[in-house]
């Protein structure tokens, strides 16, 4: 999993974003943006991803 702050701080633009995060997607690995509380291997992650609304409020991030 990548951690990240914001998806602002992920790419340049939403293009690379979606981008990056379709091919992580399918290698297996999994982004949590934390200011949006979205991660991308929910179902709803690309779709919240890419409008920027409807957290994933079901799903808790631990820090190790």
């Amino acid at each position: 999993m990548i951690v990240t702050k914001a998806i602002s701080k992920f790419a340049r633009n939403t293009v690379d974003s979606l981008t990056t995060v379709r091919k992580l997607k399918d290698k297996g690995v999994e982004v949590y943006f934390e200011k949006e509380n979205i991660f991308t291997l929910d179902s709803k992650g690309e779709t919240t991803h890419h409008h920027h609304v409807q957290p994933c409020p079901g799903r808790k991030l631990i820090h190790q």
